[in-house]
């Protein structure tokens, strides 16, 4: 689904979400987590990347699996400055930066 960045449309958006995945079945308490999260990532979108009207769209994707969820989220504002995708001096090495525990595919490699 594709839709504008401002809260309004990410409220909407996740309500969409949720009806959408309350009818793939029974999903636990994986959609209330997974709402918390998404929620995060489309705010954090809609107030903070958006450079415009024109390029404040954001794109997201939802499969089912059979281990749980995969999202792709995707948009075309400002990109996170590089000081806060470099890990912490005392964070240990990471071959995986964004993993899901529920999914045996990595999201983002790492270095």
């Amino acid at each position: 689904m594709m839709f504008p960045a401002s809260e309004e449309a990410v409220r909407a958006a996740l309500r969409h979400w949720r009806g959408a995945v309350a009818g793939m079945g029974e999903v636990g308490d994986l959609m209330d987590r997974s709402e918390i999260v998404l929620a995060e990532v489309l705010n954090n979108i809609a107030e903070h990347g958006r450079v415009d009207a024109a390029t404040g769209w954001i794109g997201l994707r939802c499969d089912p699996g059979p281990l749980g969820l995969r999202f792709v989220v995707t948009d075309r504002g400002r990109p996170l400055p590089p000081a806060l995708l470099t890990p912490w001096p005392t964070a240990r090495p990471c071959r995986r930066i964004l993993t899901c525990p529920t999914c045996p595919k990595v999201v983002s490699a790492g270095r």
